[in-house]
């Protein structure tokens, strides 16, 4: 396409032929070209048919022609409330689920305290009985001991006199 052919600072939004040329379309804003791109439509009619109902090409042109008309007729605060309400409605289901799993891993973790504390306490446990048995142990032989060395010193002591 040549420069000259582009549509005017002021033509309407719609699809032209690209300015750098080839067979797709652009999307003119109606000030500037846009990042929208499409293909050509074919000339060749589509298979099944030879051509396009009346009523569905009057309802394809009404399409077109919404499509094309300005923002303005919309009531852009109603399109903002209706934005917000939906925003709002997103951001309080992510915080009930958030919410929901916050509370799930909660209950399925046990805090780090309570294992560090039954270790602890089993290893406490442990060690006091080892040293109560060590201790039973150690009196049991004191006491086998002093009385093997009483006797003993008795029996010499007894023999001596003799």
């Amino acid at each position: 396409m040549r420069r000259a052919d582009a549509p005017g600072r002021r033509s309407p939004a719609g699809w032209y032929p690209a300015p750098e040329g080839g067979n797709r379309l652009r999307w003119w804003d109606g000030e500037d070209w846009a990042d929208r791109w499409r293909a050509r439509p074919s000339k060749v009619a589509p298979s099944g048919s030879a051509s396009v109902p009346p009523d569905l090409a009057a309802a394809g042109r009404q399409f077109m022609d919404q499509a094309r008309a300005p923002l303005a007729s919309v009531d852009r605060a109603q399109v903002v409330e209706e934005v917000r309400r939906a925003a709002r409605a997103e951001v309080d289901r992510a915080a009930d689920l958030f919410s929901i799993r916050a509370r799930d891993a909660t209950r399925r973790i046990e805090p780090l305290i309570t294992d560090a504390t039954t270790r602890f306490f089993k290893l406490a446990k442990r060690i006091a009985a080892i040293a109560f048995a060590v201790f039973v142990v150690y009196l049991i032989v004191q006491a086998v001991g002093q009385a093997s060395l009483l006797n003993w010193l008795g029996d010499r002591i007894d023999s001596f006199n003799d």
